[in-house]
């Protein structure tokens, strides 16, 4: 499995065909000819690994606000 460390650096939007169809192939998402459905089904699977990831952090830090409130939130407006 791929890391953070492992993911694309750009957008599946601005990669090329041939771009798309190599990512796919190294996260394991199923080829299809239809690029546009294999762009949607590969930012799927990015962005599952990417909260796969970070799901730590995100519980930590959801526990610290439930702890001390939002930061700033004197300033907030509404």
């Amino acid at each position: 499995m791929a890391s953070t460390l492992d993911l694309p650096s750009k957008s599946t939007r601005r990669m090329t065909e041939s771009e798309v169809r190599a990512e796919a192939a190294r996260f394991g998402v199923a080829h299809d000819d239809d690029l546009e459905t294999l762009r949607a089904a590969l930012k799927r699977e990015l962005d599952r690994r990417w909260q796969e990831d970070n799901r730590k952090a995100a519980e930590g830090w959801n526990r610290w606000i439930e702890k001390n409130g939002l930061p700033l939130e004197k300033y907030r407006c509404w």
